[in-house]
């Protein structure tokens, strides 16, 4: 299933305060379409231990810059996996941030428990 769409892309910056590290989100908004994840994809990535639910295609690649995170209808992804397309777009493989995070703390909790 395709369908055209908007998504915020958002570039994450640090900046050093004496004793306090500030991290400031600036979100930029571009278009795209949503697709699904193909089947070998999908399975490649959950092999590497990720959880891909979305894909989206950016019709030009000089509106992708980096960026590692991304809001979709107010849900935070990251981006685990980008490749060019042949049509100069480029397509960003998505997992929903809070995946990745309940998978960071089962890992957590098993470790504990092995201590």
């Amino acid at each position: 299933m395709v369908k055209e769409d908007v998504i915020s892309l958002i570039k994450e910056s640090a900046a050093a305060h004496g004793v306090h590290d500030t991290v400031t989100d600036t979100e930029r908004e571009v278009f795209c379409r949503v697709k699904s994840v193909k089947r070998m994809e999908y399975y490649n990535a959950l092999n590497a231990g990720h959880m891909p639910e979305l894909v989206f295609e950016i019709p030009f690649q000089d509106d992708y810059e980096g960026e590692r995170i991304l809001k979709y209808k107010g849900v935070k992804y990251y981006i685990i996996r980008t490749y060019e397309t042949e049509t100069d777009g480029i397509e960003l493989t998505a997992e929903r941030e809070d995946v990745n995070t309940e998978a960071e703390g089962n890992t957590d909790a098993s470790e504990q428990n092995d201590g």
